[in-house]
């Protein structure tokens, strides 16, 4: 994968023609959020396809598994993160047998700790859907604390700091844990170990982290960080 340095590191732009292929394929026009975040996976499907044997990338709330497997058809060496019990149970099956894909049940954070994982409010309804809201944060508007199960958390900047070589793709769709990460990473100065973020940010669900996000929002724009994308939404 190139490398490109951190000024030249640019996410993708779909063309006139490209944005015409996903309204088609949608068959509906986008709103501006959603437009945001098609082309947010458009960017990301356009990374991962740059991706090959050799490269690391990292999909934190790997969830449902579909990036998962994206990501994973490249060849590169690929770490999953998933706390739930029951999301993990289902990546088991999904990836036994799969060499160059790792999975660990733990969520990710800034310390080694145990957490509570919240689960959304109709968990017991649709668990294979509803896994994807599990959250480490009592304020989620979703989650509630009667269906909450005891996970480990583990030291996520510890972690890309001893990989053996810089990560090519980061994704994290973690429930609100994405915004002390990312401020972590930039303060440490390891962001500059990761070629490309894709993050999903969540104050709409997590009220307190509003401030927090809309910060970390300016700080990447201000410091020129195009390699970041935060509509993940």
């Amino acid at each position: 994968m190139h490398r490109a340095s951190l000024s030249s590191a640019v996410l993708p732009e779909p063309s006139l023609t490209e944005w015409a292929k996903l309204i088609a394929r949608k068959r509906k026009f986008p709103a501006k959020r959603r437009r945001l975040k098609w082309r947010a996976t458009w960017q990301f499907e356009q990374v991962a396809a740059r991706l090959h044997v050799g490269d690391i990338a990292i999909d934190c709330g790997a969830s449902n598994g579909h990036y998962l497997r994206l990501l994973a058809g490249s060849g590169a060496t690929v770490y999953g993160f998933e706390p739930d019990p029951h999301g993990f149970g289902q990546l088991q099956e999904m990836f036994s047998g799969v060499l160059n894909v790792h999975l660990i049940e733990k969520a990710v954070g800034c310390e080694p700790k145990q957490m509570k994982l919240h689960r959304h409010a109709k968990f017991s309804e649709d668990p294979d859907y509803y896994v994807h809201s599990s959250s480490v944060f009592t304020s989620s508007v979703n989650s509630v604390d009667v269906d909450s199960v005891t996970v480990q958390q583990i030291d996520f900047p510890a972690f890309i700091r001893n990989l053996p070589s810089r990560v090519s793709l980061l994704k994290l769709d973690i429930e609100g844990a994405e915004v002390p990460i990312l401020e972590t990473l930039l303060e440490t100065g390891l962001i500059d170990r990761v070629d490309w973020v894709f993050a999903e940010t969540h104050e709409a669900v997590v009220p307190e982290l509003a401030d927090r996000t809309e910060a970390l929002k300016l700080r990447v724009a201000h410091e020129g960080r195009t390699n970041i994308s935060l509509d993940w939404i």
